[in-house]
């Protein structure tokens, strides 16, 4: 696996966490268990992103571009 698609399926698998982390938040008795473990997932493929891209292109990329603003 290039450096390149490395990359892509970090940012694809960082917006399913996300949108998992959503969908569980919205539920009537949400799993806070669960979503704890989602968010140390979520961290742990930003940290990967952050080390393989630098601090300021991660974060462009994995923040949404209303928050970048």
């Amino acid at each position: 696996m290039s450096l390149a698609s490395h990359i892509e399926a970090l940012h694809h698998k960082h917006a399913q966490l996300e949108d998992t982390i959503a969908a569980e938040a919205l539920r009537p008795l949400p799993d806070f268990i669960h979503l704890h473990a989602l968010k140390k997932q979520k961290l742990a493929v930003k940290e990967e992103l952050y080390t393989l891209l630098g601090s300021d292109e991660a974060y462009q990329r994995t923040v949404p571009f209303s928050e970048a603003s």
